[in-house]
């Protein structure tokens, strides 16, 4: 499961583990592939921005772990 939290910074993508961790990681794909399609949507309309590591918002214990942050410039 994937989560997206917005706030005043950009986006910020957090996974929570439905399965064992391997060598082929399919939800970390996912958030590739989402970040890619924020990525397009959001340069149609003319945002521009980048990905980063950034304190991201706390989620209250549902084990979601924090991944990495798209920042609008």
């Amino acid at each position: 499961m994937e989560r997206i939290v917005k706030d005043e910074d950009g986006f910020h993508f957090y996974e929570k583990k439905t399965i064992p961790s391997s060598a082929h990681d399919i939800q970390r794909l996912d958030i590739g592939i989402a970040l890619c399609h924020l990525d397009l949507a959001l340069r149609e309309k003319g945002i521009c921005g980048k990905t980063a590591e950034a304190a991201a918002p706390p989620l209250d214990g549902n084990g979601l772990i924090y991944v990495l942050s798209y920042i609008c410039r």
